[in-house]
């Protein structure tokens, strides 16, 4: 007989790694101009199209679709250099540390309820989020958008509800937000 290699299954990390990376690919490529996303569906899911075909359905002259292409490759690329490599922290040894360019979501006074103590409000321009600490960290996020919970260890991007609302699984110790790429102060859980 000879020797197979076994089949070893995803674990959870890469399941989520590689989630989180075809998250990030597609949030980059909606944020693409309309013409490059049509052009690169159409490279992509139709290979066999000329470029006088790939020129006639965007609305271009043949002799500039593979430079109009190769424009939008390098553009996607650079927004997921930006993007995604900035937020995925391959070596768990490393602190990981979201960007921090541009505006912060800065604390808002507390108002006084029964968990003043075990809650925070972060706020930037209309936006907030509110957050309270206990095993999990639960929070509301208005309007709603993209949340990562960042620790000195590492990421996860979580799940936002219609409502806002989240819920994060996350070690205890220093805790960052960042939404939609604006982060929050580090506060201890």
């Amino acid at each position: 007989m000879r020797w197979q290699p076994e089949v070893v299954q995803d674990d959870v990390e890469r399941e989520v790694l590689r989630d989180e990376r075809d998250r990030q690919l597609w949030r980059a490529f909606r944020s693409l101009p309309d013409r490059c996303q049509r052009l690169l569906r159409l490279y992509v899911y139709a290979p066999e199209f000329s470029y006088a075909q790939l020129a006639d359905a965007i609305g271009v002259r043949t002799d500039s679709v593979g430079q109009t292409k190769g424009r939008c490759l390098r553009e996607l690329k650079g927004r997921l250099d930006k993007s995604l490599f900035d937020h995925v922290d391959p070596m768990p040894q490393v602190i990981a540390v979201p960007r921090q360019t541009g505006p912060r979501y800065t604390t808002l006074p507390q108002e006084m309820t029964r968990s003043v103590g075990a809650s925070l409000t972060f706020g930037h321009q209309e936006r907030t989020v509110k957050v309270e600490i206990g095993a999990m960290l639960n929070g509301m996020v208005m309007p709603r958008a993209d949340v990562q919970v960042w620790w000195p260890a590492g990421m996860v991007s979580v799940h936002v509800d219609r409502h806002g609302l989240f819920k994060a699984d996350v070690p205890l110790g220093p805790t960052r937000l960042a939404i939609d790429g604006v982060v929050t102060d580090w506060f201890v859980r």
